[in-house]
């Protein structure tokens, strides 16, 4: 631990500010879906290929978000859940 600490100074900023690190994630993660959940009934474009680019771009997106909004759970709980109990 020592060596990781030594390595990586940030580490005791960001365990200091857990609230601040969590909150300020969920605010991006929050505004990330939101601005994806509006875009998913914009036009792609007519042409065939670049339509099925814009269709799986769309699918991946959606996959991601649904992918970092899990991790976030998870690390907001380990994080934050010592904090409560």
């Amino acid at each position: 631990m020592v060596g990781l600490v030594s390595t990586f100074p940030a580490l005791i900023w960001l365990s200091e500010n857990k609230l601040l690190v969590f909150g300020g994630s969920f605010v991006m993660l929050a505004i990330s879906s939101y601005l994806q959940h509006r875009a998913r009934f914009l036009p792609c474009p007519i042409d065939p290929d670049e339509a099925r680019a814009c269709m799986s771009a769309r699918a991946w997106s959606k996959k991601i978000t649904i992918f970092s909004i899990v991790v976030w759970t998870i690390g907001a709980g380990f994080a934050l859940l010592p904090l409560v109990l």
